[in-house]
């Protein structure tokens, strides 16, 4: 597969049957941010948004750098009975792309 990260992150969003937005709430990030790398020409991102995506998405790192052709999707994790999904932190809302 042609090393293409828009086409790879779009592949491993609809495979999780994710929308944008939730694929943004996932990985603690504006829905703009995900908007832009998935339509931009020439998307840019930091190591800590490529990190925080293949971590949302279950994903191997390599996979959206294109260094593996295998998605190596994982199960997510279940949130706890009774307690809700904590918000990501501060220091992940400030990662940007």
């Amino acid at each position: 597969m042609e090393w293409d990260f828009a086409a790879r992150l779009d592949r491993a969003r609809l495979w999780r049957g994710w929308s944008q937005t939730e694929l943004a709430k996932r990985a603690g990030m504006h829905f703009t941010q995900v908007h832009k790398l998935l339509h931009e020409h020439n998307p840019r991102a930091r190591i800590g948004t490529l990190r925080q995506l293949a971590q949302a998405l279950g994903v191997s790192g390599d996979y959206l750098l294109g260094l593996s052709d295998e998605m190596d999707p994982k199960p997510l994790p279940l949130p706890a009975e009774g307690r809700e999904e904590s918000p990501p932190s501060a220091t992940a809302r400030m990662v940007g792309a």
